[in-house]
This record gives C-alpha cells, structure tokens and sequence, in this order.
C-alpha cells in the first residue's frame, strides 16, 4: 500500500514540476518583447567642474534616476532592438554646494532594424539619441551638455552563395553643445569655447560620413574586408575648422582558431582642407582569446584620424585591453587604456594630449529582475602645448590636465 502512495505521489510531483517552466521576462508584443527597466545609481565624481571664485576644479557626489525600456525582436530574417531611458542626475551638494547647479536631465535612445538579412539585398537603419555630460569632443577642458544625433542607413549586399558582401553606408550626425556649469576659467582666452562654457555653443556642428564596406569569406568564419569613409564636417559658426576627411582600410578579421579571433587592418587617412592638411596612414590590430564560455579577453592597438571642432582634425593613437570573466551569477569586467591625442591644423600651438582610463566593474545577479554592480573608473590627462615655431612649452589651455575618480554603485530592476 505505501509503494502505491509513494508511486502516486511521486507522479503528482512530476507533473507539477513540468507546469512550472520558468515563463519568458517581458512583456509580449507581437514576436517580440518589451522589457521594462529602471537603473538607481550612486556616483562619486573627484572632478564634476570648476567651482567658487577662482573657479577651482571639485566633486561631489550624484544620484541618477534612470527609467527605460527595451524592444527585442530577433528573427531569423528581421530583427528589431531598441534600448531608450531617461535619466536625471541629481548633485546632492554634500561635498561641493555648488555642484548642484550642474543637475541635469539626460537620455540615451537607440534603435537598431535589419530588414530581409537572408536575401540578396539587406537594409539596415538606425539611430541614436543622446544628452550627456561626457562628449566625444577630446579637446574640451571643461564639462559641458551634449545633444547628440545620428542617423545612420546601410545596404548590406550578398550576391551568390553570400561570402560576398558589400555594403554602402551613410551616416549623418549633429550635436548641440551647452555650458553644464556658466564661467570662464582663470587664463582662458577670451571667446575659446574649448575653456569657456558660455561660449560652448560656438563648437555645434553637422557631420556627413558615406561610406563602403566590402567583406569577402574565403574561409567560413574569416574574411579579408575593406573600409573606405569620407567624413564631411561642418560647423554652424566660423570658430570651428571644417574638415572633409577620407579614410580607406584593408585588412583581415575573423577566427584563426576555435578559440582566437584576429582584427588586422592597415591603411591611409587624409584631410583635404586646409594649407597643411593632416595626412597619415591608420591602422588597427586586435587579438581576442576566448578562454572559456564565461572568459574573455582581447587587446589592441588603433591609430585613426577624426574631425574635431577648433583644431579640424586629431589623430589618436590608442592601445587598449579588456577582460570579462563569470562565475555563476557573478561577472567582473576590466578595461585599461592608453591615448596620445595630436591636433593638427593650429598655426600656433603644438598640442598633444597623453590619456590613461582604467575600470574595473563587478556585479551580481541576485534575481533575474534584480541585479548588483560596482565600479571603479580612473581617468588621467597631461597635455603638452609648444609654440608651432620655436618649438617652446606656452601657457596651457586651464583644465587640459586632470584626474578623476569615479566609484559608482548600481542597483538595475529588469522586467
């Protein structure tokens, strides 16, 4: 009689267990879904911007609201992704009262399609919206609020059995700049929007990049590919340079063995405006390694060419390694970096600017709605500016050379 219970009951437990399948996150809308999220961080900054009178470089510390959502529909011929939130970042004032003055709203939204990936004839289209206080503007000494734009289309092309492929592309960029925090630093020449923050918006700028890719598979996962751009800059103002810069790359990429993937390119850059344009060759090198399903590590080296408003050009001449590793819900990320920035295009200054960046980056997935994540990031910059004729060190432009610290802590809610 007990064997019979027994049997009864372990046959009742079976079924219960095969109706509890975990169900999928998100909410279902069509043959995709749609993640809600919202993002609650802890930040101390060392250098949030220039502060009193003398205005002198402090930090503070800030909390971000960040709201979101995120769109994914993954089809073997179409597939949609897009990942938008808003955010608020709140300067408590507790180490600096008059940091509060740089609180602000900001927002990252992107969307990704692709469109008939398996036919002769893909289109891609994209865009990406983004208000921060970080720019891509390497020449800047001060903080400032960028509203950024890009608009990008691509035509992936597959004749034949599809180891060929070419790609036109274009992409077409503005961005707005505004003072994060009005003043003018102590020695900033008068009107240099790169160190004055009322004068920010004279760096606005419109930027044309068209393009072709080609990529041909003479092996199943390894490619010989080339990369031709030509970037077409211009500005809203006359303080910024215009720049129509051309950029061509040939190289390989793809797998050489089951476990290691390679990047090789090599190529020439040249700006066509000017009285001595900037022209060098670029080229790129990567070795990723892939240790184990949940460890990864890749390093490389990159010089490249790209428009910059006031100087027209810079070239960046960057090394670079990253490192992720995971046990079980718990991941750690690393990255260390090493930049030499030359701005050409100044009859008068020589600048170039040494940049070392490192982070490290831990966290923990409590739940699946609900994870945990600490970081570190460093940023150091020294810039050297010489006279263009004698040769001779000049009066740096104030803020060129900082260090900051950042240690951030991240509590993110998914659905």
């Amino acid at each position: 009689m007990s064997s019979r219970f027994i049997a009864i009951v372990a046959l009742l437990a079976s079924c219960v267990a095969l109706g509890q399948v975990e169900k999928p996150a998100g909410i279902k809308i069509g043959d995709g879904r749609l993640h809600p999220y919202f993002d609650l961080e802890g930040r101390y900054d060392s250098a949030v911007g220039y502060f009193g009178t003398p205005p002198t470089l402090q930090g503070d510390i800030a909390v971000r609201f960040r709201p979101g959502l995120k769109f994914e529909l993954l089809g073997s011929n179409n597939s949609v992704n897009f990942n938008g939130n808003a955010e608020y970042v709140l300067y408590t004032g507790a180490l600096s009262t008059g940091s509060r003055e740089a609180s602000h709203f900001a927002t990252d939204v992107g969307i990704e399609a692709a469109f008939n990936k398996q036919g002769a004839v893909e289109f891609q289209i994209g865009d990406q919206l983004l208000r921060s206080d970080r720019t891509n503007n390497p020449a800047l000494t001060i903080a400032v609020l960028s509203l950024y734009n890009a608009l990008r289309v691509a035509v992936p092309i597959h004749p034949g059995g599809g180891a060929l492929e070419f790609t036109p592309k274009a992409q077409w960029a503005v961005e707005f700049f505004s003072p994060l925090i009005g003043g003018t630093l102590v020695n900033c020449p008068a009107g240099n929007p790169l160190c004055q923050a009322d004068a920010a918006r004279l760096l606005d700028y419109s930027n044309l990049n068209a393009g072709l890719g080609a990529r041909w598979k003479f092996l199943p996962k390894t490619a010989v590919v080339f990369d031709g751009t030509v970037d077409y800059r211009t500005y809203f103002n006359s303080v910024g340079k215009p720049a129509t810069l051309m950029k061509l790359q040939l190289g390989l990429a793809g797998l050489i063995s089951s476990k290691i993937s390679v990047l090789l390119l090599a190529g020439y850059g040249r700006d066509f405006v000017g009285v001595n344009p900037a022209q060098t060759f670029i080229a790129q090198a990567e070795l990723g390694v892939l240790l184990s399903e949940a460890t990864t590590f890749k390093f490389g080296y990159v010089r490249t060419l790209a428009p910059v408003p006031v100087y027209g050009i810079f070239g960046d001449d960057r090394g670079y390694l990253e490192a992720k590793t995971g046990i079980g819900r718990f991941t750690i990320l690393g990255n260390a970096s090493f930049d030499y920035l030359t701005f050409y295009n100044d009859p008068l200054v020589i600048r170039n600017d040494s940049v070392i960046s490192a982070g490290i980056s831990p966290s923990v997935a409590i739940f699946s709605w609900f994870s945990v994540a600490l970081a570190y990031n460093f940023n150091f910059r020294s810039s050297s500016q010489r006279d263009a004729t004698t040769g001779a060190p000049v009066t740096k432009l104030p803020g060129s050379d900082i260090t900051r610290h950042e240690v951030i802590l991240r509590l993110s809610f998914t659905y």
